[in-house]
């Protein structure tokens, strides 16, 4: 897939997903984007996710030297940071309780149940290829299934809804790509293609949206994750997008962090609408490029003093 392509694609589900949730909390300007928004987002997430790790199994050599601490430093980091300022302001500053939920990560931040989906990927993903290298299996189709059971199972514990365990079936869709991507490139790198898939993710969306049985909703959205992935990889094989959702793309991960701190900031702060919607677009983007900024200084800070012992 195109590098160029696939950030830009993260930059715009980032967009969805700030959308999404501006549409649902505090003021709740407009609807469009909710929930589904957010939802797509995050299936494209997992899916680059998936696909990413593939990926870099497959092509790069000795890709798990310092994994652990990349991933960790890279997603966890910035994470906790936004979790604690996030418990900061909803409970207008710090207390004992406070610092307590910070210590144990609680649930009360609805963006943070992203953050530990992901980094149990990671773990996931370290611990799996050990084993496959310790026992010498060199079967990556398994690798994937076995690193997205797992995440799902460990998903359960802490996503928001039971209707949300299905989310991550965008990983597995973006791990298979990586691996039999060029066998079904040819099927899907067309615009009648990405037509068809376009209108069939509109069509499950207002069906479940439409619909007042859980089970429905729940089937519609493991197939709106499969046309998520499929569309996903059928735009990034063939568009080059503009500059600005590269940029945004970069720190596609960053946005996803600040926006609900800013949200909450200005619901404690009773702004108005014009103002919260200024403050969550536009501060969201500054704090995102500041938080990106910081942790790659940590990221590389920690890869060059362990060079040098």
């Amino acid at each position: 897939m195109n590098k160029d392509t696939t950030t830009s694609i993260r930059g715009i589900m980032a967009i969805m997903i700030v959308l999404s949730h501006l549409g649902e909390y505090y003021h709740r300007v407009g609807s469009f984007f909710t929930p589904w928004g957010g939802y797509i987002g995050v299936s494209a997430f997992y899916f680059f996710s998936g696909y990413n790790l593939a990926y870099c199994k497959k092509n790069k050599k000795n890709y798990i030297d310092g994994f652990l601490e990349k991933k960790l430093i890279r997603v966890f980091l910035p994470g906790y940071i936004m979790y604690i300022l996030y418990m900061f302001v909803i409970n207008r500053g710090f207390d004992i309780a406070t610092i307590y939920k910070c210590g144990y990560l609680n649930n009360d931040c609805f963006f943070y149940w992203y953050v530990k989906s992901i980094v149990y990927i990671y773990l996931i993903f370290f611990i799996v290829y050990k084993l496959f290298e310790k026992y010498n299996i060199e079967n990556n189709t398994l690798f994937g299934i076995i690193v997205w059971i797992i995440t799902i199972i460990m998903n359960s514990f802490f996503v928001p809804t039971w209707l949300d365990y299905i989310v991550p079936v965008g990983f597995i869709f973006g791990w298979m790509m990586a691996i039999y991507g060029k066998k079904i490139e040819k099927y899907l790198n067309n615009s009648v293609m990405i037509l068809l898939e376009s209108c069939a993710l509109i069509v499950l969306i207002t069906v479940a949206c439409l619909s007042e049985l859980s089970v429905f909703v729940v089937l519609f959205r493991f197939l709106a994750c499969i046309i998520i992935a499929l569309l996903c990889f059928s735009i990034s094989t063939r568009f080059i997008f503009s500059c600005i959702f590269k940029k945004i793309g970069m720190i596609s991960y960053e946005i996803y962090l600040v926006h609900p701190v800013l949200i909450r900031l200005c619901e404690a702060m009773s702004v108005g609408k014009v103002i919260y919607v200024l403050v969550v677009c536009i501060g969201t983007i500054f704090l995102a490029y500041i938080l990106l900024k910081m942790t790659l200084h940590v990221m590389n800070k920690c890869i060059l003093d362990k060079k040098k012992d």
